[in-house]
């Protein structure tokens, strides 16, 4: 359960930050709300995902996966551009994930 919650946060927030980006496009308060009304699922997502692993464990994932999903977004739907720089960044954050899920903290 632990990690269907987690996915739920991952694609709640990735919703919640796409809205948000469009709504600084556009100005079309919809969006705006839309993106409030995702970030109120994170947090109901991440309170469930509380009741089946440690904080640290929660955060881990949330944090690593969803910079992933949210640079993959901005990348292909909003054309945004990634530096190489960047692209060492996020996979320091996946090598991570890795190590804590092989020598770690139970992930």
């Amino acid at each position: 359960m632990l990690y269907l919650y987690v996915l739920l946060i991952l694609l709640s927030e990735t919703a919640a930050i796409s809205l948000l980006k469009k709504f600084s496009m556009s100005d079309n308060w919809l969006y705006f709300g839309l993106g409030l009304f995702f970030y109120t699922l994170v947090a109901g997502f991440l309170v469930k995902s509380f009741r089946y692993g440690d904080m640290g464990v929660v955060n881990v994932l949330w944090s690593a996966f969803s910079i992933l999903l949210v640079v993959t977004v901005g990348i292909l739907y909003f054309k945004e551009h990634i530096t190489l720089a960047e692209v060492g960044g996020i996979s320091m954050i996946l090598a991570g994930v890795v190590v804590l899920k092989v020598y770690g903290s139970g992930i």
